[in-house]
């Protein structure tokens, strides 16, 4: 039985990661399109040495899903970029536990073969997804803020995006070797997010400016960091999952982690329930137990 599994650790930090990102996008609050430049520029630019030295993956769906991701990636975290700046990060982190169930659901579509696997142990499957609807539930009830019409239809399509995202990306890594597929995917989806970006400034600026300015390469060298080790961990783990939501139901912790920053820094954090956050953790602990006892 497999209590503590190597993908759990990734998730966590990943978890983590995504605390700091949510941190550094409120407090920058730039422009969702010239975050996204950096988080991909500057990861890739890092990785690109190195991608010299190992073996490309040679199965072409590889290539098809890490490219798939392109738009969708540019899409996606330009309009949660925009929300965190407009409704906050609260309200990003009530509607994100949308997208687990579509991610457990979806996955299962694309490897129907995994259904006779949950199947043959009904309780455990059972107590997997009472654990994964736990989460949903707890983690969209942590932040005690108010969820307008407005911001709903404004995060519903990255939502809905990110779960294609997450689907694509534990694609590819199923499609590649340990390592390789982790490295190689930051480098391709990097310098495309780059040229998507791109693009899109010239068409609504008419010139890059706004990308080098000193507050932007600052931001943009911050989120870039927590992009790289985030969506290392990401890789990492995908690689060790059977379903990528598992993995995306961890890091449904992130606001948790914000919390015991602010703690540490001496910073309150307004409007938290306790509650809710105390069944997080145990709705969390139950599908890794569930999961370990499959």
């Amino acid at each position: 039985m497999e209590i503590l599994p190597l993908w759990l650790l990734f998730a966590l930090l990943a978890g983590f990661n995504s605390a700091g990102w949510k941190l550094a996008n409120e407090y920058f609050s730039l422009s969702g399109n010239i975050l996204v430049f950096w988080r991909g520029l500057l990861p890739a630019l890092l990785i690109a040495p190195f991608t010299f030295f190992i073996d490309w993956p040679t199965n072409s769906i590889f290539y098809y899903a890490v490219f798939s991701t392109i738009p969708i990636v540019t899409i996606q975290d330009t309009i949660t970029f925009e929300a965190n700046k407009i409704f906050g990060a609260g309200v990003s982190s009530r509607v994100a536990p949308l997208g687990i169930f579509l991610i457990f659901v979806g996955w299962l579509i694309i490897k129907p073969e995994q259904i006779s696997y949950y199947l043959s142990s009904p309780l455990y499957s059972v107590g997997i997804v009472l654990s994964i609807f736990s989460i949903m539930f707890f983690a969209s009830r942590l932040r005690h803020c108010e969820v307008s019409r407005k911001a709903f239809i404004f995060l519903l399509p990255a939502i809905l995006l990110g779960s294609v995202t997450a689907i694509l990306n534990k694609t590819a890594m199923d499609n590649s070797q340990f390592h390789q597929g982790v490295w190689i995917y930051i480098m391709i989806q990097g310098f495309g997010l780059v040229l998507t970006t791109s693009i899109k400034e010239k068409i609504t600026h008419k010139n890059l400016n706004r990308f080098f300015t000193k507050k932007a390469i600052k931001a943009g060298s911050v989120v870039a960091l927590l992009a790289l080790t985030g969506i290392s961990f990401k890789g990492y783990g995908f690689s060790l999952v059977d379903n990528p939501a598992y993995f995306v139901s961890i890091t449904m912790l992130a606001p948790i982690w914000i919390v015991c920053v602010y703690k540490i820094i001496g910073k309150k954090e307004k409007n938290i329930d306790v509650k809710s956050g105390l069944f997080l953790v145990l709705s969390v602990i139950m599908l890794v137990l569930f999961k370990g006892m499959m």
